[in-house]
């Protein structure tokens, strides 16, 4: 694991293949227009103290998950790095161990969708909203996509969603997870 990290470096990379691009192969593999949203949104993040800081990886991640019809465009992405909320950044297996075992919603390993996506598995039945806050699962789902979306083909393409329903009733309801 240790040489993997060394490999890959900016930041520890949870679910990356051993075989996955660093960020700065990525970088370096950009075209012109893509670099320079890259290095715009980077410059304009750290430009002032906004308390904290985002890695390569994850500006890199921004311009390429910009929503839109246009990947790569500043002014979207700079917008999801405002209202980007810092505590998830801090998220890990750890702190959300007791949830992932509840298994309500986590990442099929090695499963891909008929078009090579990874697939995210939820299953509502499993949440019970009188046990469980919704800040909790939802920290739960962020982690398990930001988890996702560490992959290069992952950001790029996108993931796949499996929702099991069986079982489910309104005692899985809620209104403020649905909200979210």
């Amino acid at each position: 694991y240790e040489k993997a990290q060394k490999e890959l470096g900016d930041g520890p990379m949870r679910f990356a293949p051993i075989d996955e691009k660093t960020t700065a192969e990525q970088i370096a593999a950009l075209s012109e227009e893509e670099k320079a949203c890259f290095d715009e949104l980077k410059e304009r993040w750290n430009k002032k103290d906004r308390g904290h800081k985002y890695s390569d990886a994850m500006i890199l991640r921004f311009a390429r998950c910009s929503p839109g019809p246009k990947k790569f465009a500043v002014e979207p992405a700079f917008k999801v790095m405002k209202n980007f909320n810092p505590r998830y950044l801090e998220l890990h297996a750890e702190k959300l161990e007791d949830q992932l075992l509840t298994k309500t919603l986590f990442v099929l390993p090695h499963l891909k969708s008929n078009e090579g996506h990874d697939v995210f598995y939820m299953k509502p039945a499993r949440y019970w909203p009188k046990k469980t806050s919704t800040e909790l699962i939802i920290d739960n789902l962020v982690y398990c996509m930001e988890s996702m979306v560490e992959k290069q083909k992952s950001c790029e393409e996108g993931i796949a969603f499996v929702a099991n329903m069986n079982e489910w009733s309104f005692s899985n309801f809620s209104v403020s997870y649905c909200s979210h």
